[in-house]
């Protein structure tokens, strides 16, 4: 078993080093200083939850703008955190109907002598940003900044073409951005502490799975489309098969579908379930 363990984590390295290159080609976002433009890939699709269909940029260098296209008005609400420094837009669960390089900085370039090129920024105000299911019921933007900001206004127009979320943004003084900052949160942290619960005195030992990633975090782009957190995820769910069949084990995953859950949250998940180990 342990052999047959070990092949399985090596090959499962060996595909996610092929996965985990970001393309070279330039992202479909196009970089002039005002606009930039990533188009939806709907299909057609009748959808049953409000969708962001595009996502446009106008930017100076003191201000940006990004303005997602709806199909329907959504409540937002956004604030900045620091260490790293982000803005965050919190809306009911959302379709991103977007391209995949939507957000994304273009990859970083290798040079002579093993110096690498640091990825260029979206706008002299935002480095890049992504977007996904956070929670159940609720989804989240993540917008990386290159310096300090406030939020001038988060809010949902009623234009010609549609509904669509408007982000604008301003350059601020570093005291005046960590003042409004927000801690991360961190729920397994605020819950009192307890110990595990004792497990059976026949029952197998538990194994808990944290495939990582997921929702808002997809983690490294593949050139062909792959996102991490779904190899990782179908990784997981074959480990956690190949372990049951023994028969000497019971094993879960902190998450059965495509959602983010945070680091002190997996834990909590693994300890209150009285695992013998926990695999991130």
């Amino acid at each position: 078993m342990w052999l047959a363990a070990r092949t399985l984590w090596l090959a499962a390295l060996a595909s996610l080093a092929a996965l985990m290159v970001w393309p070279e080609a330039s992202t479909a976002l196009t970089r002039g200083p005002r606009l930039r433009v990533a188009q939806a890939e709907t299909g057609g699709a009748t959808l049953s939850r409000p969708a962001a269909t595009a996502v446009t940029i106008e930017s100076t260098r003191a201000q940006t703008r990004i303005a997602f296209a709806l199909t329907a008005a959504v409540p937002a609400l956004g604030f900045v955190m620091a260490d790293p420094d982000r803005v965050i837009i919190d809306l009911p669960e959302t379709d991103f109907r977007l391209d995949s390089s939507a957000g994304r900085s273009k990859p970083s370039v290798r040079r002579g002598r093993g110096r690498t090129a640091k990825p260029e920024p979206l706008a002299p105000l935002v480095g890049s940003f992504r977007f996904g299911l956070f929670a159940p019921g609720k989804s989240r933007i993540v917008i990386d900044l290159t310096g300090p900001v406030r939020i001038v206004r988060v809010a949902t127009e009623t234009a010609a073409a549609g509904p669509r979320l408007v982000i604008e943004l301003a350059a601020t003084d570093r005291a005046s951005f960590i003042a409004a900052a927000r801690r991360p949160e961190h729920p397994a942290a605020a819950a009192e502490a307890s110990p595990p619960p004792a497990a059976a005195p026949d029952a197998m030992p538990l194994i808990v799975l944290d495939p990582g990633h997921g929702g808002v975090d997809s983690g490294a782009h593949a050139a062909n489309g792959a996102l991490e957190k779904d190899v990782v995820f179908e990784f997981s769910k074959e480990l956690m098969a190949k372990l049951e069949a023994q028969g000497r084990y019971r094993v879960k995953m902190t998450r059965s579908s495509d959602i983010f859950v945070p680091l002190a949250e997996r834990v909590r998940i693994a300890r209150n379930a009285g695992a013998a180990l926990f695999v991130s």
